[in-house]
């Protein structure tokens, strides 16, 4: 079962950059699942490049990654899209970046 708390662990978060971080991990066989979420809550709109915090859905992703350890790894990671509350600009909700 998904740890819902969102508690970084040490096992795998290496694997990360600064932005990211695993909160829980199954190791099934010859399979690593790794869950995955962003740090920041917050996002530059791509098109008037201001930082905009108005979440506007959340997500879950699958992506099959590079083998870690000779198992086949699969990152279940939290995906947020955001809302431009910027009046003048043209693109009103836009998905993160990292």
């Amino acid at each position: 079962m998904i740890d819902m708390r969102y508690h970084e662990t040490d096992r795998y978060s290496f694997l990360l950059g600064n932005n990211h971080y695993v909160y829980d991990y199954k190791e099934d066989g010859d399979i690593l699942h790794l869950f995955i979420r962003s740090k920041p809550h917050s996002c530059k709109c791509p098109s008037c490049g201001q930082e905009r915090g108005k979440l506007h859905a959340t997500y879950k992703r699958i992506f099959l990654d590079t083998t870690i350890y000779g198992k086949q790894t699969y990152l279940h990671a939290n995906v947020y899209k955001y809302e431009c509350e910027n009046p003048s600009c043209n693109c009103k909700i836009f998905m993160e970046a990292r």
